[in-house]
């Protein structure tokens, strides 16, 4: 009896010694594993990148853009011409045209319907004995002319609106010249003159004053004085 209790309790020794054995084995692993877990799962330090030693790019300075002016083409030389010689116009007085008088031997009445000007103004004409009359100047208000002797003078009053009355004074008297239409009849125009004979009229006037009067049909008024002097 006390052999056989004896080996039951050497069975149940034998048993806690496996047991132990056992449970000792599996610690190990267990400790094995979780310590292989353990190294596994520890973060990695990651590499600290190397410092490139990069020198700083520099800035590439603007280059300068040089704009070429372009170039003018060369203009063609001009080949040279003979000079022109302009001569004075004897026929342009102050500025008016009395070539279709004196050269193309058109009226009074043309010549002025062709003149631009806003005042009255006397046109004097000249001739001398058998010599053909010539209009060469104009006098305005306030101008002086010098007649001489031996010449023969012809003023004639140009008018930039239509005249209906006329007065005068003065050592010189002006006559409306008369004009036929194509038929023969006479009317009266706006020219009025007045004019010098050197054979009928020998006196002598110095600076003398001869004023003219003017109303035109517009009701305005208009004078001219000029100074004559005939020696």
């Amino acid at each position: 009896m006390m052999k056989k209790q004896n080996r039951q309790l050497n069975i149940r020794k034998l048993a806690i010694v496996i047991a132990i054995v056992m449970s000792m084995l599996c610690g190990c692993a267990t400790n094995q594993g979780s310590s292989q877990q353990v190294t596994s799962s520890a973060p990695t330090k990651e590499a600290e990148p190397t410092k490139a030693e990069v020198e700083p790019t520099k800035e590439a300075e603007p280059t300068e853009v040089v704009v070429e002016e372009p170039t003018k083409e060369a203009e063609p030389t001009p080949e040279p011409t003979e000079a022109v010689v302009v001569e004075d116009n004897p026929n342009i007085i102050k500025g008016f045209d009395f070539t279709g008088y004196n050269v193309r031997g058109e009226s009074v009445w043309k010549v002025f319907s062709e003149i631009q000007n806003d005042k009255l103004m006397w046109v004097v004409s000249t001739s001398q004995k058998g010599e053909l009359m010539m209009m060469n100047d104009v006098l305005f208000d306030g101008d002086s002319i010098e007649m001489n002797m031996s010449t023969q003078y012809c003023c004639s009053l140009y008018s930039p609106k239509n005249i209906i009355g006329f007065g005068q004074n003065g050592p010189v008297k002006a006559d409306n010249m008369g004009k036929e239409d194509m038929d023969g009849n006479k009317f009266w125009s706006n020219i009025y003159t007045f004019s010098f004979d050197p054979d009928d009229d020998p006196d002598t006037f110095e600076n003398q004053e001869y004023k003219v009067e003017v109303q035109y049909d517009d009701g305005s008024v208009e004078t001219i004085t000029i100074n004559v002097t005939r020696h």
